[in-house]
């Protein structure tokens, strides 16, 4: 079986979690600032995760 070759390099893949992580951030903003507290903890569920991916991702690759 040929080996495929990987389209993301490790860079790439950090700017799009950041990149994800500052639009789950506002998304949270806009939430609290309409007090929609089902929102606030959905996106800061997402924006936490996506902090674990950037670690992990961190850990395992640099």
């Amino acid at each position: 079986m040929k080996e495929q070759k990987c389209r993301y390099n490790k860079e790439n893949v950090i700017a799009m979690l950041e990149q994800e992580e500052k639009i789950y951030n506002q998304k949270w903003v806009e939430a609290f600032n309409k007090q929609d507290k089902e929102k606030m903890r959905m996106f800061g569920d997402m924006k936490n995760a996506i902090q674990l991916l950037l670690i992990k991702f961190e850990e395992e690759f640099i």
